[in-house]
């Protein structure tokens, strides 16, 4: 039977991350900004979806923040490995969370996000990051 609660996320002295160390720096160098998103909420993972439709020109790559490389981009982020309180953008060396993250996307996907993803910014972040 299937379980609707979240399941536990264990920390990272349980799960260290494995493969090489990667820092935000060496991200900026790659051309495709990523998206890390909760992989096990299905809110999230709507919003996946609804970037990949929008997503034409194939701009954005994702990553579950449960997976290995997702804590390892969390953690060069500066974020805690098991913190999936939102979903980040991660693009030119920077990291973006909460309404940051989701206007930052809005402005790469299909007409009409980009528009209202700029007006969307008019509003100061306090404010943005409560709707959120």
């Amino acid at each position: 039977m299937l379980s609707w609660r979240r399941r536990p996320v264990t920390s990272e002295a349980q799960v260290p991350p494995t493969g090489p160390k990667l820092n935000l720096a060496e991200l900026a160098k790659e051309d495709k900004p990523v998206i890390l998103y909760d992989g096990v909420c299905n809110l999230c993972n709507g919003a996946v979806n609804f970037v990949l439709r929008r997503d034409w020109s194939g701009v954005f790559r994702f990553a579950a923040l449960q997976s290995s490389k997702g804590r390892e981009l969390l953690i060069a982020a500066g974020r805690a490995p098991d913190d999936m309180s939102s979903m980040i953008l991660i693009e030119e060396g920077h990291a973006y969370a909460k309404s940051e993250a989701a206007l930052r996307i809005a402005q790469k996907l299909s007409i009409p996000w980009p528009l209202l993803a700029n007006i969307g910014l008019l509003v100061p972040l306090f404010i943005r990051d409560t709707v959120y």
